[in-house]
């Protein structure tokens, strides 16, 4: 559509110099060069400047056409969301138009309390889905340790589990869990904010378009105060500035208040490895990751249904591990960016 707009504008601009430019019936040149079309007022010498000029600006056009068309290549191969939407999107808007908010399925299992620590279970017995598997670490905060960490003693990027347990080990501490922290860029920088010790080391990213599920809105941060775990919006940040000894950004957020993030559909069948973390009614920290691979609608009900969270947050996705002793997890490997831990 570009490419046909830009032939209509060298059409419009040069039609009237051009049909006054052809002078190959003309023998006095310099005339030529000095006389004006009567309609256009153009000379000889405008149209050559005139053909120069568009035809510099319209070759510009289409270099940047040729970059937008690429970029619009990658996104349509890699980006799961915008995939998994196309065919979803009409039905979702249409039920959450019709209705206050999703009815959210019953899942607190016959009202027994949830366990501790788990390794199996069926968060939803309503779920189609209902046989997924998910291991999960509950920790109460601030009674036991819990912390965020980027680099190591000598200032390199921890980037792997086995780093992370090691480093932690040599600080004589036992490790209760380690896992990845959220998105991060090619160098295993943070994507968007990050403090560790109540120092900032990664700038908050307030965009709310652009590639990957980070941008997937609403998004949000993972955060520890002096007394408290939370969860909140991107947009509500402010408030906690120079209160938060640890926070991760990323996104989307799974659960938003206790329900269900409502872009997510419940029938989609784009299915990856997910993590993530959730804050329960009292307060308690929830750590999660599937065994295998599950939609954004069935891994937000574990923290919506099963723990009850009033706010949970996606981490990662399939490149995600847990070390995890208690639950039999011990995922080393990996190349990540925050590596959150519990240890004591």
């Amino acid at each position: 559509m570009i490419r046909s707009l830009c032939l209509m504008l060298v059409i419009l601009v040069f039609n009237p110099a051009l049909s006054y430019c052809q002078i190959k019936n003309y023998k006095d040149t310099d005339a030529i060069k000095r006389s004006k079309d009567s309609n256009t007022g153009f000379t000889y010498a405008d149209c050559n400047l005139l053909i120069k000029k568009y035809s510099d600006s319209i070759a510009n056009l289409y270099i940047k056409i040729d970059k937008l068309e690429k970029a619009n290549k990658i996104l349509g191969q890699d980006n799961e969301f915008l995939a998994d939407k196309m065919n979803h999107f009409q039905d979702s808007l249409t039920k959450f138009s019709n209705s206050k908010k999703y009815q959210q399925p019953e899942t607190r299992l016959n009202n027994k309390p949830t366990p501790p620590l788990i390794t199996s279970n069926r968060a939803n017995t309503n779920n189609p889905s209902a046989g997924d598997s998910y291991s999960a670490y509950k920790v109460s905060y601030p009674s036991q340790n819990v912390g965020m960490m980027l680099y190591d003693k000598n200032k390199q990027k921890i980037r792997s589990l086995d780093n992370a347990v090691a480093l932690l080990k040599s600080q004589d501490r036992t490790v209760l869990l380690v896992t990845n922290g959220g998105i991060y860029r090619e160098d295993n920088s943070p994507k968007g904010l990050y403090i560790e010790n109540g120092k900032e080391l990664s700038a908050l990213d307030t965009a709310t378009l652009g590639y990957g599920n980070f941008y997937i809105q609403p998004n949000g941060i993972f955060m520890l105060l002096k007394n408290s775990a939370k969860i909140i919006k991107t947009s509500d940040y402010k408030q906690y500035i120079g209160k938060i000894k640890y926070a991760t950004q990323s996104g989307p957020l799974l659960v938003i208040n206790g329900e269900i993030n409502p872009i997510f559909d419940k029938a989609s069948s784009n299915k990856n490895i997910r993590s993530g973390v959730g804050i329960d009614r009292n307060g308690e920290i929830v750590f999660a990751i599937s065994n295998n691979p599950v939609s954004f609608y069935d891994f937000a009900t574990i923290f919506a249904g099963l723990y009850s969270c009033r706010n949970a947050l996606y981490l990662d996705g399939a490149i995600s591990k847990m070390f995890c002793p208690s639950l039999k997890r011990n995922d080393g490997g990996g190349n990540f960016g925050v590596i959150v831990f519990v240890s004591k």
